[in-house]
């Protein structure tokens, strides 16, 4: 299961699974309705595809989706891959092998763009990465989540129309991978034998673990979107951090509730692999062969300020389904005080808003009959929100007032600027308006 969404047009958000008559699924505002868009996956199956016998048109359509991204540059534009399903054998997919869909307008279709990619491969398409500012450029990576093999990193160039495998150096058990957010031919992969970094595409990749146990599975990595030098990984025991792009990682667990060797089997505890085949058992079971606190990706993530990490803990060495499956893991939280001030830009009627603040800032719309403009504030509850706003003087004619979820705050004007202050309550509506 995977979220998603267009930096550019956050409120609309899509999100893959497994569900029968809901393995696609997209909400235009906000997540309050949903649509669901698997028939359109369908529809875009390839001849190729029919041809090698991978798709059963016959059957209940049920696909195993994984892999999804949003253009950043062009909402429009999505990828999404799927997933040859071995763990659940009573469940009749009708889609084998691997596959790669993408839409250039905004879900309304799909198309199956795999060509270069090997499709009969029984693994999956976990992550999907796009250039931020090339939609032509995509990454798949695959994994054994849940499937077979994994055959490491593909890339397109055209915009999917071919792709080829990057995974020179590379160690093909990978599990996550991440962009950095300033230099883009910068990216890094979790694999089963720790992390790996290229700095030119994926040409070639090196490996960066200094301070992670020699061939330790690094299950997820979180990257810091405001300075990607800091990179959080988890292995199946510790988090770690690095604060210079992979040169040196530490461990930064402290005050997580990390089950103790007692708590560990044995039997589920061998690592290093002794041979690829328990790496393989390993990986497809999501990791819960560890029998260790940190199980599988999706586990770790990082807000878009950089200050706020998360970070799901299994409490028992075991997490097999069963009545007391949502006691096992639970979800921790990280603030890294101070909060940092990040400047958004938003293009509104024509005319430039520019805030600065430590909260994430989004939804800007302006109601010209009102002279009002409104946006969300979201922060973690307990901190404090500071929030600066430039606007155009003919949108909203000063002296300004600003309320927050209703109530009105004190200001502070500069120079054709406004800041204020307010305590964050996880989501804050704010309306600026005239005095």
């Amino acid at each position: 299961m995977v979220f998603a969404f267009s930096q550019t047009l956050p409120t609309e958000i899509y999100l893959t699974s497994w569900m029968n008559d809901g393995e696609l699924m997209t909400s235009k505002d906000e997540g309050h309705n949903w649509t669901d868009l698997a028939p359109l996956i369908a529809a875009g199956v390839s001849d190729e595809t029919k041809e090698l016998g991978l798709y059963d048109d016959s059957k209940r359509r049920w696909l195993h989706l994984h892999g999804l991204a949003v253009a950043a540059s062009d909402p429009d534009v999505i990828y999404v891959g799927s997933v040859h399903d071995t763990v659940y054998p009573d469940v009749e997919f009708n889609l084998t092998g691997a596959h790669i869909f993408k839409s250039v307008d905004g879900g309304e279709s799909f198309i199956e763009m795999s060509n270069g990619f090997p499709i009969e491969t029984r693994t999956s398409i976990n992550v999907i990465v796009i250039h931020p500012t090339n939609p032509d450029i995509a990454y798949a990576m695959t994994s054994l989540h849940e499937t077979e093999v994994a055959i490491g990193i593909y890339k397109t160039e055209d915009g999917g129309e071919n792709w080829r495998a990057i995974n020179n150096g590379l160690d093909l058990y990978t599990n996550d991978l991440q962009m950095d957010s300033i230099s883009y031919d910068t990216l890094y992969a979790a694999t089963e034998r720790g992390v790996y970094k290229t700095t030119n595409g994926g040409e070639k990749w090196n490996k960066f673990s200094a301070g992670i146990p020699d061939n330790m599975p690094v299950i997820d990595l979180a990257i810091d979107q405001i300075n990607p030098l800091v990179l959080y990984a988890i292995t199946p025991d510790h988090v770690y951090r690095t604060r210079n792009g992979g040169d040196e990682w530490h461990v930064v667990d402290f005050g997580l509730p990390l089950l103790t060797s007692s708590e560990i089997a044995s039997a589920q505890s061998e690592i290093p692999y002794p041979n690829d085949l328990a790496r393989s058992n390993a990986a497809k079971s999501g990791h819960s062969i560890y029998g260790r606190t940190f199980a599988q990706d999706r586990s770790l993530e990082i807000d878009a300020t950089g200050r706020v990490l998360y970070v799901v803990v299994k409490t028992k060495a075991s997490d097999k389904y069963g009545p007391e499956y949502h006691k096992i893991r639970r979800l921790y939280r990280a603030i890294l005080l101070p909060l940092t001030d990040v400047e958004y830009q938003f293009e509104v009627e024509d005319k430039t808003i520019v805030v600065e603040s430590t909260s994430h800032v989004y939804g800007m719309t302006y109601d010209q009959g009102l002279r009002e403009i409104r946006f969300t504030s979201a922060g973690p509850v307990g901190t404090l929100g500071k929030t600066t706003i430039s606007i155009p003087e003919d949108m909203i004619p000063s002296p300004y007032s600003i309320s927050v979820e209703g109530i009105t705050v004190d200001t502070l004007s500069d120079d054709g600027s406004i800041t204020f202050e307010y305590d964050h309550a996880g989501r804050n509506q704010v309306v600026v308006s005239s005095k």
